[in-house]
């Protein structure tokens, strides 16, 4: 029975959860939670690259936000985009209102992504990708949040179909899929070996094979999501918020469970190469603020004093 209840609780939360990233209605939408409207972040789910010269991240191509909730979206617009760490350079990359998640192999040279609630991977060419080499790598179920392993060859991700939940593993040649884990989400790989991060009733660290697997942190009354290895694998960011609210915080914890502390107000936290920073998102459904709600921005990982504000969306009316 309790089995049952976990599985049934994961899959209900689950659902909720991946229903609300992956549903954008792209003009005049007024998502409604409760009796408030929810506001639109601008953008979401950004992603340093292993050389640190660049961001990747989802814009929304909002262009227009009201106090009642109703938006506008400009498809010409959104999609994935770069941007320097300095916030320079901001530029759309791969056009599309349905593209997000995007991670990069090890190497730099390819981004993995998800589209339509599938995944695909594309060749990266320094400032931009190759739209030709575009490739397809799942063609069922509902998949999110791709990560690639730090060995290059296997990419996990997240599905979120009855009983097809949780983590599942496959090949950069889509030559071999398989499930891993029944309940965790949002993958991420230990930098050097064969063990994965995932997010679930808690967080944990499992290895490939499931002979080792280790509670980094747990707590019932907090939702945890969004957890990312430093590059050299000591530490982990995470986001974290208090059941039943809406705002988030970020966290930090070693590798090994000790020393947590929060970092600062935000979500969807990465790490840089060097370990100095976070690029992170700070948004709040029910804060009309359309210039800076759902921007990105970037604290140092020491005191989390210094922040930088790299993206803004829209003027209010």
């Amino acid at each position: 029975m309790r089995g049952f209840l976990l599985k049934a609780g994961s899959i209900l939360f689950l659902g909720l959860l991946f229903l609300s990233c992956g549903n954008k209605n792209p003009v005049n939408s007024t998502p409604v939670y409760g009796d408030s409207p929810v506001y639109p972040p601008a953008d979401e789910f950004p992603a340093w690259s292993p050389d640190g010269r660049k961001i990747i991240y989802t814009h929304h191509g909002i262009t227009k936000v009201n106090k009642d909730g109703f938006y506008s979206i400009n498809e010409n617009l959104s999609g994935l985009w770069l941007i320097n760490p300095d916030g320079s350079d901001a530029h759309l990359i791969l056009k599309g209102p349905y593209n997000m998640y995007a991670d990069w192999s090890p190497d730099g040279r390819w981004i993995v992504f998800g589209q339509n609630h599938q995944i695909f991977k594309v060749p990266f060419t320094g400032n931009g990708v190759n739209t030709s080499q575009i490739q397809q790598l799942t063609f069922t179920g509902r998949n999110f949040f791709p990560s690639w392993s730090s060995n290059g060859r296997l990419i996990a991700y997240s599905n979120s179909i009855g009983d097809t939940v949780g983590t599942w593993i496959i090949s950069i040649d889509s030559s071999e899929i398989r499930k891993y884990f029944a309940f965790g989400f949002m993958p991420d790989w230990k930098p050097g070996n064969n063990t994965i991060l995932y997010a679930g009733t808690g967080l944990w660290v499992e290895a490939l094979d499931h002979s080792f697997k280790l509670n980094i942190f747990s707590n019932n009354q907090y939702i945890i999501k969004f957890a990312k290895y430093s590059f050299r694998g000591s530490k982990i960011a995470f986001e974290s918020s208090v059941k039943g609210q809406s705002k988030s915080s970020i966290f930090l914890i070693n590798s090994d469970g000790s020393h947590l502390r929060r970092l600062h107000s935000g979500g969807q936290p990465y790490w840089s190469p060097d370990g100095r920073w976070i690029v992170y998102d700070r948004y709040l459904p029910s804060l009309y603020d359309p210039k800076n709600n759902g921007s990105l921005w970037i604290i140092d990982t020491s005191m989390g004093l210094i922040k930088r504000q790299l993206t803004y969306g829209p003027n209010p009316d």
